[in-house]
């Protein structure tokens, strides 16, 4: 599986002047990846995580991430998390570069994000013990991973986004919920 860069050309409908370059093609299947700072991508995979830099020209590998099975992956600040494995169960949080499972109740898991040293996970199937869909955020206090619901059986979360949309400061959650056919906003208040 070959994990693509593209150089865009001056003129976008130039197809011919559309270049590629070869991140990464060491796993055999990923399905995420999180664009971070400093031209470095953070790419989640059956074989694991990796975070992959641009220097000198070329992508390069950091070797030392983790070999954690991932679908979703996020990195913001020192905080990095994904759902283990694709389409999973568990929310992991890599806290000094060894995988810590914090939740592994979801069914489906298939949306991630981290802002304000928090992860917020959504999953896209009932959960075997409640049968429930929904969005759960997490945030350390007192050293422990700490819960709170969001959404609690309203949204088979797909994926969502965290956008400040009411311009107050604080970031709310735009979701969107194919099986469940909705689109809601949480206001963050």
């Amino acid at each position: 599986m070959k994990v693509l860069a593209y150089d865009v050309p001056e003129l976008y409908a130039d197809a011919a002047g559309w270049k590629t370059t070869v991140v990464d093609e060491s796993m055999h299947m990923t399905h995420n990846f999180d664009i971070l700072a400093d031209e470095t991508v953070l790419l989640g995979g059956k074989e694991g995580v990796k975070r992959i830099r641009y220097i000198d020209g070329k992508w390069k590998a950091d070797e030392s991430f983790t070999d954690t099975p991932a679908g979703e992956v996020r990195e913001a600040g020192n905080l990095a998390a994904a759902i283990s494995p694709m389409h999973g169960n568990a929310v992991v949080v890599f806290e000094d570069g060894k995988p810590v499972t914090i939740d592994e109740s979801l069914n489906q898991g298939h949306a991630l994000a981290i802002a304000d040293g928090k992860i917020f996970a959504g999953w896209r199937s009932p959960d075997k013990a409640n049968k429930k869909v929904g969005i759960r955020m997490y945030e350390k206090k007192d050293g422990k991973w700490q819960t709170t619901v969001i959404d609690d059986n309203k949204m088979a979360c797909e994926d969502f986004k965290l956008a400040d949309l009411d311009a107050d400061g604080d970031l709310d959650i735009i979701a969107a919920g194919r099986a469940t056919t909705n689109v809601i906003i949480y206001w963050n208040k």
